[in-house]
């Protein structure tokens, strides 16, 4: 008989995949998106500190992100490449799932999303443990995507199953499960968790309790939150020492890690933010000695789209720093800073 775990695993992956594309498709204003306000990172708590790879978007960003978004959403409504888009995606996922966004997912969606990874083995099958998370507007509607969803696997992946567990805390929790891969969803007023293993019920518990350990408070999280851009509406994180510690377990992959010193003081994590800057969407990634930042004049490019045709839904610019002495002084600044604790500056 056929293995059909690879399949069911992309299924619920591809499951908590279409709440995150809503997320993006919300947020970029292809669909109506009235969310509740949402915060920065404030998703953190719900992981354990050992979360090694962490991202969250909030639809609801604060401050003049907020009125950005609103003429993002404005001109993308204007056009007619956009709004293809939005139809065609819409309708090729209600015929592939029978899930419609607007009356299956818009009516409960809350402001935040994230997912976190605590562990993963690639060695045989594709096994990640994970958690994911999304606010809930509306409990009973998100109760009936649930249905919908079960549905979907059990019609569609052969031997999958779908059952009611006990309740958890405040959630009710259903289990899908085939062969040895299975996946659990909660539910609570408030919150939709999906996710595996220990992380799922890890996650419960500091939803429930928010003053239990978390990767909110891990002493390298707490670092780079000081190094975050603003303003921000999405970030991911990765702890690069515990993810080059899961990846060299594996028999499949080898992980040659970095020079111990450097390793230890400067890529200890690695993370990337976004955010809205007039009507740009810019992106910075930051390290615990470097941020790579998006200039003004990357952003001043999205003037560019005054000339551009009304067909185009998106463009991506992008511009380069010719300064060759200031890469030179950054690479210098980096590893005097890194290897001996000071930078080139304090010499002169």
């Amino acid at each position: 008989m056929a293995n059909h775990q690879p399949k069911i695993l992309i299924a619920v992956i591809a499951a908590v995949a279409l709440v995150g594309t809503y997320v993006a498709a919300a947020f970029l204003g292809f669909v109506p998106s009235p969310f509740g306000d949402g915060g920065q990172e404030e998703t953190a708590r719900y992981y354990p500190p050992d979360t090694w790879a962490y991202a969250t978007i909030s639809l609801n960003p604060a401050g003049e992100q907020r009125r950005h978004l609103i003429d993002i959403f404005a001109q993308l409504q204007d056009s007619p490449a956009a709004r293809e888009i939005s139809d065609e995606s819409s309708d090729s996922i209600e015929d592939n799932t029978g899930i419609d966004w607007e009356q299956d997912i818009g009516n409960w969606i809350g402001s935040n999303l994230s997912i976190g990874i605590t562990d993963i083995d690639i060695d045989d099958q594709p096994d990640i443990e994970f958690a994911a998370t999304v606010d809930v507007r509306d409990h009973q509607a998100a109760d009936r995507f649930i249905d919908t969803l079960s549905d979907y696997l059990e019609d569609n992946i052969y031997g999958t199953n779908v059952s009611r567990e006990s309740d958890y805390n405040q959630f009710k929790v259903w289990n899908a499960e085939f062969n040895q891969f299975q996946t659990r969803i909660a539910l609570s007023d408030e919150i939709m968790v999906f996710g595996n293993d220990d992380t799922f019920y890890d996650v419960l518990d500091r939803i429930d309790d928010s003053d239990l350990p978390s990767l909110r408070d891990h002493e390298q999280f707490v670092e780079a939150k000081t190094r975050f851009s603003d303003p921000r509406f999405a970030t991911v994180y990765v702890d690069y020492d515990a993810a080059e510690h899961e990846l060299a377990s594996s028999q499949t992959i080898g992980v040659t890690g970095l020079n111990d010193e450097l390793a230890e003081n400067s890529v200890r994590w690695i993370a990337m933010n976004a955010g809205i800057k007039e009507r740009a969407v810019v992106a910075d990634i930051v390290t615990p000695r470097v941020k790579f930042k998006t200039s003004d004049a990357t952003i001043q490019l999205a003037d560019l789209a005054n000339k551009l045709s009304d067909r185009t839904a998106a463009f991506a610019a992008t511009n380069i720093n010719l300064d060759l002495d200031y890469w030179r002084q950054t690479v210098l600044d980096v590893t005097l800073e890194d290897y001996f604790g000071f930078r080139y500056a304090d010499l002169l």
